[in-house]
Parts: structure tokens; sequence; C-alpha cells
């Protein structure tokens, strides 16, 4: 990650040239910086450590549901139907991750052949 920021940090003042930062955004961007992005990451971290793998990586895979959903309700942007169709999908995904350990495969194969019989 540390590698992509330089190459894209390279990348922009190649084509935008150096910005003028002034000490008020400079105070922002830093705050941004260490609260925002490195308390996220350590939080992410110890809860890497407590649960496993499989349990945060739902949580990242509805993330993407989340940030729509939240540009819905902050800038009033709509969502089209193949779009709420791919929530439901990423919803429906996680739902059978989650749960999947209590069935067998067998079961949602049985229960997708009889849905689409109908």
């Amino acid at each position: 990650m540390g590698i992509g920021g330089i190459i894209l940090l390279l990348t922009g003042i190649f084509i935008e040239g150096i910005p003028y930062i002034s000490t008020k955004s400079g105070i922002i961007l830093i705050i941004l910086a260490l609260f925002c992005t490195a308390f996220a990451f350590t939080i992410w971290n110890n809860v890497m450590r407590i649960l496993n793998a499989i349990e945060p990586s739902m949580l990242m895979t509805t993330m993407l549901v989340q940030i729509a959903l939240l540009v819905v309700i902050f800038l009033g942007e709509t969502i089209s139907l193949v779009e709420i169709i791919g929530m439901i999908l990423v919803g429906v995904g996680v739902l059978m991750v989650q749960f999947g350990r209590y069935f067998n495969a067998a079961d949602f194969v049985h229960l997708a052949r009889n849905s689409i019989m109908r």
C-alpha cells in the first residue's frame, strides 16, 4: 500500500504539479491520516488477531454496499435496479458464508434447483 501511495503521489505531482497546502489544510490532512487511517488499521489488525480470517472478510465484502447506502442517504443519489440486485446478491452471499457451516453444500444446490424449476 505504501508503494502504491508513492506511485500515486508522484503521478499526481507529475500531472498536476505541486499543490499549495495552507496550514489549516495541512493540519486537517494530518488529523485525517492519523485518526481515520492509522486508527482504523490498528483496530483492523487487532480484530484480525481475535477473529478468524473469514469473519472480517465478510465485513469487508459488505463495505461497498454500505458505501452505496450512505451515498443514497447523505448525497441523495439514486441506485438503479441492477445495483439493488447486486447488493442483494452480496447480502445473500454473505449470509450463505456465515450460515453455511450449518448447512451442507448439497442443500444449497437442492434449494437452487427447486427454485429454478418453479
